[in-house]
């Protein structure tokens, strides 16, 4: 058995999966099912680590993602955090600015140009 997010998107699928995959180390991501027209329907996609499926639906159901669910990034370094909120927040915005805050010494919380939300920071200390 297996958990995986899955994702719908509408006429941004490919795309997102190009862009998250090109930002994680080993990031990665595959057609698994192509449309009737050939174009990619169902992509998995690999970040660090993670398995998620996006799916380009056909139909413009009216709504999209929410910031009730993010993706959260737990980063070993300030670099990494500073590097994936540049590319991220990029025609997106800040839900919370990224900064020091009282569980996290870098932080941030945006939405992203295709309206995923994100949520990456230096990874808790035990």
């Amino acid at each position: 058995m297996r958990v995986q997010p899955f994702l719908m998107f509408h006429g941004t699928a490919a795309e997102a999966a190009e862009t998250y995959a090109g930002l994680f180390p080993n990031g990665s991501f595959k057609v698994t099912q192509s449309g009737p027209d050939g174009a990619p329907m169902v992509l998995v996609v690999s970040l660090g680590g993670q398995e998620l499926s996006f799916l380009e639906s056909p139909v413009d159901h009216g709504f999209s993602f929410t910031p009730m669910i993010s993706l959260k990034v737990d980063c070993d370094t300030v670099e990494e955090v500073d590097r994936l909120w540049a590319a991220l927040i990029i025609d997106g915005s800040a839900l919370m600015e990224l900064g020091e805050y009282p569980f996290s010494p870098r932080y941030g919380w945006l939405t992203d140009r295709f309206g995923l939300s994100w949520q990456i920071g230096i990874s808790p200390t035990e």
